[in-house]
């Protein structure tokens, strides 16, 4: 009864420039998939992996803006990067290009 389920969500994120294992902690990756840790723990106990594996595989390919944040690790005397999303907002193609214009517009007025 006083236990909430939250999510760590380890996934490969990509771009036209490469990719990059990230960490989406609770709030971020219940904006990737839609659902919350405790639905999708509903279906593990039902059974119902078809509904499972379609929240998992609805993100793939889907655009999505992120902010991150980055830190190198010492592990086995090696360097490792390690990337946390700190926000995870669906692309609105729309919006990104009014911005970008009234970006673009800013450097008119120089």
């Amino acid at each position: 009864p006083g236990r909430s389920l939250r999510y760590i969500l380890s996934m490969m994120v990509a771009d036209e420039d490469g990719h990059q294992w990230v960490t989406a902690f609770n709030t971020e990756a219940e904006a990737i998939l839609g659902k919350t840790a405790e639905q999708l723990n509903e279906y593990v106990m039902n059974g119902d992996e078809e509904s499972f594996n379609k929240t998992l595989q609805e993100p793939n390919l889907k655009e999505f803006i992120f902010g991150c944040r980055a830190k190198i690790d010492m592990n086995n005397e090696e360097q490792q990067i390690r990337v946390n999303l700190t926000k995870a907002t669906p692309m609105d193609p729309l919006q990104e290009a009014k911005t970008l214009l009234e970006k673009i517009a800013k450097y008119d007025d120089l």
